[in-house]
């Protein structure tokens, strides 16, 4: 006599405290999201250091002193950057802003004096003048004072994840013996291959992203320079930053560009655009294959949709980490898969 099959009520019960459960854990992770930024962003940088400190192991370098030189160099180049850089950008923004006020004002002035905006004006619509737009940076610059506020608060946040990383890289041990208290006696090689392999993933990742900001804000700065453009440094790191961005990155570091070239001549906003071109042509056909190729890995659909899906929830931020949060989750949803193959806990 053949065996009766479970109730489907038994079975709509438990895909139904799945679900209930699968969303709590969401809910949960949404009201903690703050702490787990701060993990995700120290797997990241546990993932850009471990090569050094596990060269450093290799040649008898305890991974502490490898770590902390790291940091050393990491928080020196910091230093160095706000010594010679950060005056030189904040000079070209006050100039920039200046320049760009009095040219909306002149150009404002020019525009009322045509023949037709006249006939608005007698009409009752009158433009509105830009000749005050310094002035109304002023509530900017008070907003910048809250702005620096959470700058600072911040800094907490940022010990919190270097302290976490170097937990990451020097404690393997430790990770084990936390996954051998908190994950079930079959799930424990799993769990620490998963971790081991996402924070090689992220780290690749970040490595990679690093050079290429760096390559695209040198070409632009050497591009910008040989055709004469105003504000060549500050135009330049603006494109080496947005270069973290995906997909509208580029496009981000053209426009400020083209903007002030326009204001110079059209002959120079051509040779922008043309010298954007290029570098964004350089930068997708040869410095990505070869930087990322072999470090990402991921579907451009599967980028776009977490591009969109982090911009929408968490803005800037979750533009910029969406790809390394879907590199990671690829890499546990594929090593999920190899496991519930492999694995006897799933034979039947």
């Amino acid at each position: 006599m053949p065996a009766r099959s479970a109730p489907s009520s038994t079975l709509s019960f438990l895909t139904l405290a799945k679900i209930a459960g699968f969303c709590l854990g969401l809910l949960v992770l949404w009201f903690i999201r703050d702490i787990v930024l701060y993990c995700f962003l120290a797997v990241l940088l546990a993932g850009v250091i471990y090569p050094f400190a596990n060269w450093g192991a290799k040649h008898r370098i305890p991974k502490l002193v490898s770590v902390l030189f790291v940091y050393l160099v990491l928080l020196g180049g910091m230093a160095l950057i706000i010594t010679l850089l950060i005056p030189a950008l904040i000079g070209q923004s006050e100039a920039l802003l200046a320049g760009y006020g009095n040219w909306l004002g002149n150009t404002t002035q020019y525009v009322k004096e045509m023949d037709f905006l006249q006939k608005l004006e007698g009409a009752g619509i009158h433009l509105p003048s830009f000749s005050s737009l310094p002035s109304q940076f002023q509530p900017i610059l008070g907003n910048a004072v809250s702005i620096i506020a959470d700058i600072f608060g911040g800094i907490a946040g940022f010990v919190v994840v270097l302290v976490l990383a170097l937990y990451l890289v020097i404690e393997d041990s430790a990770i084990k013996k936390l996954f051998h208290q908190w994950v079930p006696k079959g799930y424990q090689e799993f769990a620490t291959r998963v971790t081991g392999l996402i924070m090689e993933k992220l780290g690749g990742w970040m490595r990679g992203q690093l050079l290429l900001c760096l390559i695209v804000g040198v070409s632009c700065f050497i591009a910008f320079s040989i055709l004469g453009l105003p504000y060549a440094l500050l135009l330049s790191v603006l494109g080496g930053i947005f270069e973290f961005i995906p997909y509208i990155g580029p496009v981000l570091s053209t426009i400020p560009a083209m903007l002030i070239a326009l204001t110079q001549s059209p002959a120079l906003a051509i040779g922008v655009l043309i010298a954007m071109t290029i570098v964004q042509q350089l930068e997708n056909n040869f410095f990505v294959p070869k930087v990322m190729e072999k470090t990402v890995g991921l579907n451009p659909i599967v980028s776009i949709i977490a591009f969109l899906i982090g911009a929408k929830l968490f803005g800037a931020v979750g533009a910029i980490i969406s790809i390394p949060v879907a590199v990671a989750a690829t890499v546990a949803i594929s090593e999920w898969r190899e496991f519930r193959r492999v694995s006897p806990l799933f034979r039947h």
